[in-house]
């Protein structure tokens, strides 16, 4: 899973879904009675890591 943790906007919403950022959430704040911290959210994209086994036996990462 990345993240990156930016203001929400109708360009940075287009920018990121182009990127693979296509879920957010917005932040909150713990010392303040869990209000929104202003605009900011943490845009989410899902990275699927796969791991093959060579003919050896070898464990070997893939990204996919």
């Amino acid at each position: 899973m990345d993240v990156i943790i930016a203001p929400w906007t109708n360009t940075s919403a287009y920018e990121f879904a182009k990127q693979g950022y296509v879920n957010y959430h917005e932040l909150v704040r713990t010392d303040n009675g869990g209000k929104k911290t202003s605009n900011l959210v943490a845009w989410f994209k899902h990275v699927a890591v796969a791991w093959i086994y060579t003919i050896r036996g070898q464990c070997q990462k893939i990204n996919i």
